[in-house]
């Protein structure tokens, strides 16, 4: 394994974030993992708990002399979308997609809906001194009634996906999710960004995104992952954002369980 030479697993943790901070001092290689998370953090700010036994909760300390920031957020969607994809039977449609940058979603469209549904897994990076927290949470054993509230409709686990128990439950997801970074890590800039883009879910939707403090709201016609997302805004006139400083607005009040 080319970025993983120790493990501390726990029943409960704040946040495996911050433990895997402490813990890895400023060394990369460690992975923490916890069965319970009751104090994460996601992206912009929100919250991202896992307070039951029921998913994957886990931060790699990466080694940001070696893996820069753009290509880490691409390698670890593409990775955790990979490992939730290889439990579902091979066809020729793709039940889940990445909604960018790094989102695990339905690549479906709900009644009255104009983009894909609920999330199932996401990434969150962080960094302090020459590591990068790296954060991936997925929704394994949830139930619908696990989901109350404002994430009724928003978050969904493999089971439910799935219809029936995750095959070898969070301990084989787990050990996917290593197996399929460990291979993303490994691909060119361009092959990564390549497999990317087979796993968008977003082209050909309406979304809002937000980029340098302003918002905009088009169709997105292409998403090139290390350089562009291109919208066409009403009227047909065509913008183009910068990839890696571009944050899509999904939803600006839920909370995000993972």
């Amino acid at each position: 394994m080319s970025f993983v030479n120790r493990v501390s697993v726990f029943e409960e943790v704040g946040s495996t974030q911050d433990v895997c901070r402490d813990l890895a001092s400023g060394v990369p290689g460690l992975l923490v993992t916890s069965l319970r998370q009751t104090a994460g953090r996601g992206r912009l700010g929100r919250s991202w708990t896992q307070a039951q036994d029921k998913g994957v909760a886990a931060t790699f300390a990466i080694d940001a002399r070696r893996w820069d920031l753009g290509v880490l957020p691409l390698a670890a969607g593409l990775a955790t979308h990979l490992a939730c994809k290889s439990f579902f039977p091979e066809s020729s449609a793709d039940p889940i997609g990445l909604r960018w940058p790094n989102d695990v979603v339905e690549a479906v469209y709900p009644a009255g809906a104009k983009s894909p549904g609920r999330k199932l897994a996401g990434v969150l990076i962080e960094r302090t001194g020459d590591i990068f927290l790296l954060g991936i949470g997925v929704n394994v054993d949830q139930e619908p009634a696990d989901f109350a509230g404002p994430l009724n409709g928003r978050a969904a686990s493999l089971n439910m996906l799935l219809g029936h128990q995750t095959p070898g439950g969070r301990l084989a997801v787990l050990e996917q999710l290593i197996s399929e970074l460990d291979s993303a890590l490994k691909l060119e800039p361009q092959s990564l960004s390549d497999a990317w883009r087979t796993a968008d879910c977003l082209v050909g939707t309406t979304q809002t995104f937000a980029q340098g403090g302003v918002r905009v709201r088009g169709v997105v016609r292409d998403i090139d992952p290390r350089h562009w997302i291109v919208l066409e805004k009403e009227g047909g006139v065509r913008v183009r954002l910068p990839a890696m400083t571009t944050s899509i607005m999904w939803d600006e009040t839920a909370t995000a369980q993972i």
